[in-house]
């Protein structure tokens, strides 16, 4: 978590909030290795809390599903890439970046990297599929060797750059999915 500064925004966003309003905001961090759902239960089971926060959406998520089939309240820092039935807090991943490639294009970009979110969360699903969409209708094929997933970090920004301008043909322009990564490219 030491690199997540997002995290840690959302979570004092959240707890300043929830105090503001007479609300106690608990934290509770899953190993990687647990079983979420029986963390989930524990949690429910103990009938000291009036809902929950979830953040980094999957697809797929088996959290979402576990709440809603149980009626138990909350939001979601995220969205799913198909209709949304539950309450959440996002941006438009997919319209951002397809705004921003689209500029880059403009300007004269053909050669774009795009680093981004691990791949199993829907925001980096979005992201991929707002570049893919920009440079589609700009006529540009697709390149996966300018695509890179990971945990947003200045090294992921920094590693990827260094190998990406290796290439026979680097790119000309980064986009990059926060300002740790983009810290990283500028690095390089």
């Amino acid at each position: 978590f030491t690199t997540d500064v997002l995290f840690f925004e959302i979570v004092a966003g959240l707890s300043a909030e929830f105090s503001r309003r007479g609300m106690q905001f608990v934290l509770h961090v899953a190993e990687a290795d647990e079983d979420i759902i029986a963390v989930y239960q524990k949690l429910a089971g103990i009938g000291a809390l009036d809902g929950f926060v979830i953040t980094k959406p999957m697809v797929d998520d088996p959290r979402i599903a576990y709440l809603a089939n149980r009626k138990i309240p909350f939001v979601v820092h995220g969205r799913m890439p198909s209709h949304v039935h539950y309450p959440h807090f996002d941006i438009d991943n997919e319209h951002v970046t397809d705004d921003a490639v689209s500029r880059l294009v403009a300007l004269g970009h053909r050669r774009i990297a795009l680093i981004n979110g691990e791949a199993t969360f829907t925001y980096a699903l979005a992201r991929l599929k707002g570049m893919r969409t920009a440079l589609s209708r700009a006529g540009i094929a697709f390149d996966e060797a300018l695509v890179r997933s990971g945990q947003m970090t200045e090294e992921l920004g920094y590693q990827t750059t260094l190998d990406m301008m290796a290439l026979s043909d680097p790119p000309t322009a980064f986009y990059c999915s926060n300002v740790l990564i983009a810290a990283g490219v500028y690095r390089a």
